[in-house]
């Protein structure tokens, strides 16, 4: 009896706190904000940030006009690390951390060895399907 009036009390309190967060949250939205500041910074863009940050260990070379094989290999190395994540996160059920590090070693070797011939007829090949998918999905 004592029991389910604390879990009663308990709901209740929940309710309030959320009504009163979303109150708060809400008065918050209404405070004036300036959204259309100018950063004056040295990044320029996201491109040129993640050319600086990225770009070393992808071995792009910073000097030339064409960066395909620095966004190529960094693409699939994203996309090989969320698919060895997979594999090595059924693997190592209890250490979730043995199965990142494991993925991001794996997925930048990965990454990294491939020839730019190889990229390039990567990305040719799969430029088309992504295309279609893209094209038929929003149907």
């Amino acid at each position: 009896m004592v029991s389910t009036q604390l879990n009663q009390l308990n709901i209740q309190l929940k309710k309030v706190f959320a009504h009163f967060a979303f109150l708060f949250f809400s008065l918050l939205s209404l405070l004036p904000t300036v959204s259309a500041q100018t950063f004056t910074g040295d990044i320029g863009n996201i491109g040129d940030a993640m050319m600086r940050l990225f770009g070393p260990i992808f071995g792009a070379n910073l000097l030339e006009s064409s960066n395909f094989a620095f966004w190529a290999k960094f693409l699939i190395w994203i996309l090989l690390f969320a698919l060895f994540y997979w594999v090595f996160s059924m693997v190592f059920r209890e250490r979730r951390n043995i199965a990142t590090t494991v993925a991001l070693v794996i997925a930048a070797i990965s990454a990294l060895g491939l020839p730019e011939s190889w990229l390039r007829g990567i990305v040719e090949s799969y430029s088309f399907f992504s295309a279609f998918i893209l094209y038929i999905a929003p149907i």
